[in-house]
């Protein structure tokens, strides 16, 4: 998924570089693009480091891979990530609330060592930004709303306090 949304990204780039960035939106992401995508290259390549396909093996065996039942006994690693992504935007990634909402679930219900690894990798793939940036391109390019434009700056103004917290969050 990190490898195909990345060579979405390098899409759009190439899509707004031919045609030329005339709005703000465009011009914001061609300055901002190297940066995120360095970051989900990154990503993907940690991936191959951890024991993803195993994880995942053991997902589709026990029939919890896409399940759409969110409730709080059958939490996927996907699940947590997107509910702690949201809040933690809210919050400028606050690191000792992300401390504590991953102490209080793994308390509940312990993570493994494969399941760390996957939401480091979560918490070091720029989606957010992929999306924004895939929703821009599937979407009327002649209209860009002024809210996506906002959510692009928004992006790149906290792009470090995102890098220092995926770094930080998992360290150990």
């Amino acid at each position: 998924e990190y490898i195909r949304h990345n060579q979405e990204m390098k899409k759009i780039r190439r899509f707004i570089r031919k045609k030329g960035a005339v709005n703000s939106f465009e011009k914001d992401y061609l300055k901002s693009v190297e940066w995120f995508l360095q970051k989900g290259e990154e990503a993907a390549a940690m991936l191959e480091t951890t024991d993803y396909k195993n994880l995942r093996q053991q997902s589709l065996q026990s029939g919890s891979i896409c399940h759409g039942e969110y409730n709080q006994h059958n939490v996927q690693m996907a699940d947590l990530y997107r509910f702690m992504r949201k809040i933690l935007e809210k919050y400028s990634w606050d690191l000792h609330l992300a401390q504590k909402m991953l102490s209080e679930y793994d308390s509940v219900r312990p993570l493994s060592e494969s399941e760390w690894q996957n939401l480091r990798v979560r918490f070091c793939y720029p989606e957010k930004y992929w999306k924004l940036a895939n929703h821009y391109y599937t979407h009327n390019k002649a209209v860009i709303s002024g809210k996506n434009v906002e959510k692009l700056r928004t992006l790149i103004y906290q792009k470090k306090q995102w890098e220092e917290f995926s770094k930080q969050c998992f360290r150990q």
